[in-house]
């Protein structure tokens, strides 16, 4: 068996050729970055990017709401309805005489029950249960004349329609789609229709409430159009889950652009800390790389500039007006971690040179881990010995009050 000090040795030793491999990465060549993706765009190319993105987004929303009108709809088991269009097929020969053949798909969109017309062709739902309130001894008959009127709830961009429709679907009952051929006024105020297929020779034997209305055939471009892709997808399950798929995939493409462009900043800000470029580079002023980085990362690369270059350097990591009261008398009040930040930076640059001079990896990563052991040794006794004379400083503030 291996001795307790031969593992710890055997340890000790992994360690280091690891640490040997992150310094050898770490003072290498300057990091390969796309730096057209930070050049400044010209003023077309901002408008393509803020179009392309835009349309993305509405892409992203209207894939988004479809898929998930047509998910509630099957849910609820009623009619897919999106925009309060909806659609259904002709299963049987009532409404030949009018146009309609067997098989065929029909387009109907919501609309104001009260402006509906003697001799429209409407679809809805037929509800025994929901016919018991009609009283036709007074009820009394009306004719409009006026121009009926679409609405398109919000609701049914979500595929969410009526309560007492979603009831309707839910327990079973069929959709009928019929000419109206009277209409009954309740003493509530609740518009009632008789109706009949016009193939038929007899009317229906039901009166139907306005709340179970899905909605008027119509016959244009638009509507029939959204009553295609419904039926298509509904028809479909896999086109169904691609559509609820498609919106994420459209954001994971927007995203993934503006994260390819911060990959790039962060690889440039880590050569700025490594030496391997300078913050004044055009393409580092251009970014405002400066701006973006933390405080401790500001601290060291502050250390780097030289006594000509503080002002210069304070200006680009700070934006004006920003700059802390503490970094300004920076060589007077924060001597202890621009002591160490200049410590780190020069065995950074031993190292630097080593390998330029190509000593063995394991021997730069053992002499850079004992340095900065002490470095940090040196550091810490700094900051009690700061610590201390604040400590002495707030006591004798408070005994001067007392």
């Amino acid at each position: 068996m291996q001795s307790v000090s031969s593992i710890e040795k055997l340890n000790s030793e992994k360690k280091l050729k690891s640490k040997a491999k992150k310094l050898e990465k770490k003072y290498s060549k300057q990091r390969n970055v796309n730096e057209n993706l930070l050049k400044p765009k010209k003023w077309w190319q901002s408008l393509l990017i803020w179009s392309t993105n835009i349309l993305l987004i509405f892409v992203a929303l209207i894939a988004t709401t479809f898929a998930i009108s047509v998910s509630v709809s099957k849910i609820n088991k009623t009619s897919p309805i999106y925009l309060g269009t909806s659609f259904m097929k002709i299963i049987s020969g009532s409404m030949q005489a009018s146009g309609f053949e067997i098989g065929e798909i029909i387009v109907t969109h919501s609309v104001d029950a009260k402006t509906l017309n003697v001799g429209d062709n409407i679809a809805f739902y037929v509800s025994y249960n929901d016919m018991s309130r009609f009283n036709l001894s007074t009820a009394k008959e009306v004719e409009t004349t006026q121009k009926t009127k679409f609405k398109t709830p919000f609701s049914t961009l979500f595929g969410v329609q009526s309560q007492k429709i979603t009831t309707a679907a839910k327990s079973g009952n069929k959709i009928v789609f019929h000419q109206i051929v009277a209409i009954y006024e309740s003493e509530s105020g609740e518009r009632w229709f008789k109706t009949k297929g016009t193939s038929n020779s007899v009317e229906d034997s039901w009166t139907i409430s306005e709340s179970l209305v899905i909605g008027i055939h119509v016959t244009n471009g638009f509507s029939n159009m959204i009553a295609g892709a419904l039926d298509v997808i509904t028809s479909n399950p896999k086109l169904l889950v691609c559509c609820s798929l498609l919106p994420f995939l459209l954001v994971v493409l927007v995203v993934s652009g503006n994260i390819i462009k911060d990959i790039a900043l962060i690889l440039i800000e880590l050569d700025i800390v490594e030496e391997k470029r300078k913050l004044t580079d055009s393409i580092c002023v251009k970014n405002k790389i400066g701006y973006q980085m933390s405080n401790k990362t500001k601290y060291k690369v502050l250390a780097q500039a030289t006594p000509e270059e503080r002002a210069l350097y304070m200006s680009l990591l700070w934006e004006n007006g920003s700059t802390p009261e503490s970094i300004k008398k920076y060589y007077k009040r924060k001597t202890i971690l621009l002591k160490s930040n200049q410590e780190l930076l020069e065995l950074n640059r031993e190292c630097q040179e080593m390998f330029k001079n190509k000593e063995t990896p394991t021997k730069i990563a053992k002499y850079y881990n004992e340095t900065k052991s002490e470095i940090e040794k040196r550091h810490r006794a700094r900051v009690a010995k700061l610590n201390a004379i604040k400590k002495k400083y707030i006591n004798s503030q408070k005994q001067k009050t007392a």
